[in-house]
Formats: C-alpha cells, structure tokens, sequence
C-alpha cells in the first residue's frame, strides 16, 4: 500500500509526491509517474540493503543501507525500480 502526499522543501525543486511502501513476495517495485520528476529522495526505512534505479537505467543505480537517505536531482526522470527482500521498506519523495 502506499501514500500520496504533496508538500515544497526550501532551496531545491518542490516535492510533489511521498510514496511509502513495503516490498512483499517479490523482489522489485515500480514506480510510474504521470510527469516528469528532477528531484528524487529515497530513505531506507527497512531492515536490509535496498536498490534502486532512475529510468532503470544501470548507470543511474544506487544502494542504501539500512537507515540511509539518499537525495539528489536529476534531469527529467519518469520511473523508479526499487529492489529488496520481503519486508525491505522504503520513503520516496520526487518532485
């Protein structure tokens, strides 16, 4: 399941979307979105490593340990894969 909420932070492009989740019995999320996004935040909130990649793209890849937050931005972007094990969990916020 996961939540949608809109918000700005100071000083960098705006957040538009939050999306919380849990990977269940299966190893990767998608996420699709309707525009095209520059701002990415990702935070591992889960209890193992977690992966993920910009446009799917292997050159755009990153790993997160438990606890850390990645923040960047982007040319224009319009998808997220994110991967784990069973129970891995995630924030994401784009803008």
């Amino acid at each position: 399941m996961a939540e949608y909420i809109y918000g700005v932070l100071a000083n960098k492009p705006p957040i538009q979307q939050i999306t919380t989740s849990t990977i269940t019995e299966a190893e990767k999320d998608t996420l699709n979105f309707s525009s095209a996004m520059t701002r990415l935040v990702v935070k591992n909130t889960g209890t193992a490593a977690l992966t993920f990649s910009v446009n799917g793209k292997a050159s755009l890849t990153d790993n997160l340990q438990v606890g850390d937050t990645f923040d960047d931005s982007f040319l224009e972007f319009n998808s997220l894969v994110l991967s784990g094990t069973t129970g891995s969990s995630y924030t994401v916020m784009v803008g």
